[in-house]
């Protein structure tokens, strides 16, 4: 397993790259092509792939570095549930995301129903706090 510190400078190095590829993106609307278009070509460039993918690197190896208690106004679900929500369409990424959690607190960890397609949810935590856009 690779070192998040050599995953976190890794993208660090990506984020000029990836900053020239998002003011492309942008531009592509002012040129006259369709967002559908534009967003397959941004989502298709190779420093894009690269940062997602060490994005979600991160967040498997990643140390809570806080914990906050859950809100009585926190929609939480079990692991379970959270899974069987989004295979079920019930969650998806353009929704919102997620934080880690346990049936008390929850972390300041990601996770995003785009995880449970890809198979890479964390089993050291129970429970996820949902956060709707």
């Amino acid at each position: 397993m690779e070192d998040i510190k050599e995953l976190e400078k890794r993208l660090e190095d990506l984020q000029e790259a990836s900053h020239k590829v998002w003011e492309q993106y942008m531009n592509k609307a002012l040129e006259g092509i369709p967002y559908d278009v534009a967003y397959k070509w941004y989502c298709n460039q190779p420093v894009i792939k690269e940062c997602n993918e060490l994005e979600d690197k991160i967040r498997q190896v990643k140390e809570a570095k806080e914990f906050e208690p859950i809100e009585k106004d926190d929609d939480i679900y079990t692991i379970k549930q959270f899974i069987d929500m989004c295979k079920g369409g019930g969650f998806i990424d353009y929704d919102g995301f997620g934080v880690y959690a346990f049936e008390d607190k929850k972390s300041d960890i990601h996770v995003y129903p785009s995880d449970v397609q890809k198979g890479i949810i964390r089993n050291d935590f129970t429970h996820v706090v949902w956060y709707n856009r």
